[in-house]
């Protein structure tokens, strides 16, 4: 028995770097995106076989972005379920989603809920992100009543994600339950015809049995066309085509060009060091960091994520660089400055002490990075 909880233990603990859970196609321009979310004891670069090639091939998801999320997976010892999956999810597209009018959710077994758990989420604190937007589901295999096989982790195994998909599960109840109440975003589903074995018509079928069809394959493969005639793959297409393709002309610029534009719009650097055109990219980078991975945005809290960027070349004083390149953003619209109230001062390179500033971003803009 000893040797046996070992094993498990052993299982329990297999991680994967954060930085390889999840990948992102993208493209300068694109109004519409694609999300794909792997099921259970999988992830994003073992779930979908050809599926992601093949559409990047496809020149009929030219206008798309496509981003795979993935999520840590232990067999035994999970203690984030999938509601916590889901709020992680939520949180990208918080970040993300103002950058698009369309977008297609593409869950595969358990991915399917982390999706719905993700938008009900969405949709409770930031209505206005999914209010105007054209949304699609399309779930594959996806165990809205439960899966049979979920019921094979006991006490020496244990996993907060399969207790959640046993058969006829609260978790699942109340996920339906609340869908059904708040959710206003179409789910088309798919099952495995005949041949998966894993998750049942019912089940899979749970969430809209009406409009519920058949895919090729079983429970793995209904998830990895290998050519563009696979079932699977023409139902994307299909629903691309129903959720409608927006394409962005040049005057309605989605991504900011880390170069040009800010040098254009604000010629020379204040610095007289060096030519702006070397180190405005880095800021500019710089900056979209502090949209992304901080809470709270301000000229401190932007000097203390500079050490994301290379430094080599860099002037000793890197305020007067961050405040060109952000008085830049603010002319050209993307961001404005603040006083803070009551003020507050920040310690500046060298000693000095300036005054801290809000920076407050306007527009769902994805700048690129350098």
């Amino acid at each position: 028995m000893a040797i046996v909880i070992l094993a498990l233990w052993t299982i329990g603990c297999a991680s994967v770097p954060s930085e390889q859970l999840r990948a992102w196609e993208r493209h300068e321009g694109k109004a519409n995106l694609l999300v794909f979310a792997h099921g259970f004891n999988s992830s994003r670069a073992e779930a979908w076989g050809r599926f992601i090639p093949l559409i990047k091939a496809d020149k009929g998801f030219d206008e798309y972005d496509i981003l795979s999320y993935g999520y840590p997976q232990q067999v035994c010892f999970q203690t984030n379920d999938i509601r916590d999956v889901g709020a992680h999810l939520k949180s990208e597209l918080t970040v993300e989603l103002p950058n698009y009018d369309t977008a297609i959710f593409v869950g595969h077994s358990m991915g399917g809920l982390v999706v719905l758990h993700a938008l009900l989420e969405l949709g409770g604190s930031n209505a206005e992100l999914i209010s105007n937007k054209r949304l699609r589901v399309m779930s594959l295999g996806t165990p809205y009543y439960g899966a049979t096989l979920a019921s094979i982790f006991g006490p020496y195994c244990p996993n907060s994600q399969a207790e959640a998909m046993k058969v006829l599960s609260k978790e699942s109840a109340r996920l339906m339950q609340d869908w059904r109440q708040r959710g206003k975003i179409p789910v088309f589903p798919f099952y495995g015809g005949l041949e998966d074995k894993v998750v049942s018509q019912a089940s899979a079928c749970g969430i809209a049995p009406d409009i519920c069809e058949s895919v090729d394959g079983d429970h793995e493969t209904i998830a990895k066309p290998l050519d563009r005639e696979h079932l699977t793959y023409r139902k994307l297409q299909v629903m691309k085509e129903k959720a409608g393709t927006k394409t962005v002309p040049p005057s309605e610029q989605r991504i900011l060009n880390v170069w040009e534009p800010l040098v254009n719009t604000c010629g020379p650097s204040l610095t007289t060091t060096r030519p702006s055109a070397i180190f405005v990219p880095r800021w500019v980078s710089l900056v979209n960091k502090l949209r992304v991975i901080r809470n709270i945005h301000d000229l401190q809290n932007l000097m203390g994520v500079r050490d994301h960027l290379r430094e080599e070349g860099m002037i000793p004083d890197l305020l007067e660089e961050a405040y060109f390149t952000l008085s830049c953003l603010e002319r050209i619209g993307y961001l404005k400055m603040e006083k803070i109230d009551p003020p507050r001062m920040m310690e500046a390179v060298g000693g000095r002490r300036v005054e801290n500033q809000k920076i407050i971003f306007l527009k769902p803009l994805t700048i690129v990075p350098e």
